[in-house]
């Protein structure tokens, strides 16, 4: 599941700061941009996904982050969003 701040399209969950599920999102996206020292214009996408693969945990989270050169990085983390603390970002 994609989730975005703000004006989205009608397939994507829009999420208001305020909402729980808002607040998580921002927090990541603060960790991730402090880890990272992401420039502004970067582009971070979190994703939260139920996983169809054996051995693997029923939910992960996908995090990529578009950065102005058209390079991106992505990374799996084998928690829901609102489990992911510091040192989980920090690991990556």
């Amino acid at each position: 599941m994609g989730y975005t701040l703000g004006r989205c399209p009608k397939w994507i969950i829009c999420l208001s700061e305020n909402s729980h599920w808002g607040m998580q999102f921002v927090k990541l996206k603060k960790m991730i941009t402090e880890q990272f020292l992401c420039q502004e214009s970067a582009i971070i996408s979190v994703a939260e996904l139920r996983c169809q693969e054996t051995n693997c945990p029923l939910v992960g989270t996908i995090i990529t982050i578009r950065h102005d050169d058209s390079s991106k990085d992505t990374w799996r983390i084998h928690k829901p969003i609102n489990q992911i603390t510091n040192a989980d970002i920090h690991s990556l």
